[in-house]
C-alpha cells in the first residue's frame, strides 16, 4: 500500500513499501550469518554489516575490518577506537625547572597505534573529543620553589593548567602526588603532551617516581 513516502534518487533501486509496518528478512542457519556487503570496484565487501546466529553478535565493518560490535548482552565495544596506555620505561630524575615534559617510554596498550614513545606525543588521528587522564608522582620537591602546576595538559589548540600548589608550605622537601583529567577538543594530527611547570626558583632536583604503577598517561576518543 502507498505509504506517501517519497525515496532519494540515490537510493532508489530496492524499495519495501507499505502503509502500516514494513520490512525486509534475512534468514540464516542457527550457527551461520546473516550479511549485508557494500562493495564496488575493488572489493566485494568493503564495508559490512554481519549478524552471527552462533554468538547473537552484530558488526559493523569498514575497510574489510570490523569497527563496531554488539555482543548478545548489547554491551558495545569499537575495536580500532583510539586508546592509549602510556608509562615511564625509565628514571627521570632531577628536572630543570620551568617546563618539563613527562617522559612515557613504553605503552601498555595503544588501539590504534597513536602514541609515540620517542616523543610521548600523542597525535590526534582524527577530529574530536578525546577523554585525557594522567598522574604523575613527585620525589624532592623543592620547597624554595614558588609555585608548580602538577598536570598540564599541552594541545595544538589550547593548554590546560592542572593542580596549582606552592611548595613553600611543604615542611620539607618531600612527594606529592597529582592527577589530572579533561576532555580536550583536538583537530586531526593536533599534538598532545603532559608536562609540569614550575617557577624558576628552588634547584633542579625533583624526580618523577618511577617503577610501581604511579605516573601514567591515558587517551581515549569518546565523541
Amino acid at each position: 500500500a502507498d505509504s506517501g513516502a517519497s525515496v532519494d534518487a540515490s537510493a532508489d533501486e530496492l524499495v519495501i513499501e507499505n502503509s502500516a509496518n514494513a520490512g525486509m528478512t534475512i534468514a540464516s542457519g542457527a550457527s551461520s550469518n546473516g550479511i549485508i556487503y557494500f562493495a564496488d570496484s575493488g572489493s566485494t565487501y568493503d564495508g559490512y554489516i554481519n549478524y552471527s546466529q552462533a554468538d547473537r553478535e552484530m558488526t559493523l565493518a569498514t575497510a574489510q575490518t570490523a569497527a563496531l560490535k554488539i555482543d548478545s548482552t548489547g554491551a558495545v565495544t569499537k575495536p580500532l577506537q583510539p586508546a592509549v596506555l602510556a608509562v615511564p620505561n625509565a628514571t627521570q630524575n632531577d628536572m630543570a625547572t620551568g617546563w618539563v615534559t613527562i617522559v612515557f617510554g613504553s605503552e601498555v596498550y595503544d588501539v590504534n597505534a597513536d602514541f609515540n614513545t620517542s616523543t610521548s606525543t600523542f597525535t590526534a588521528p582524527v577530529t574530536g573529543k578525546y577523554m585525557v587522564t594522567a598522574n604523575v608522582d613527585l620525589s624532592d620537591i623543592d620547597t624554595d620553589t614558588q609555585w608548580m602546576y602538577g598536570g598540564v595538559f599541552v594541545t595544538s589548540n589550547r593548554t590546560y593548567y592542572m593542580n596549582l600548589v606552592d611548595p613553600r608550605s611543604m615542611h620539607a622537601d618531600g612527594t606529592a602526588s597529582f592527577n589530572s583529567a579533561a576532555i580536550v577538543d583536538m583537530d586531526a594530527s593536533d599534538t598532545l603532551l603532559f608536562k609540569i611547570r614550575s617557577s624558576s626558583h628552588g634547584s633542579a632536583q625533583m624526580n618523577v617516581v618511577y617503577g610501581g604503577g604511579e605516573t601514567w598517561l591515558t587517551v581515549s576518543l569518546i565523541a
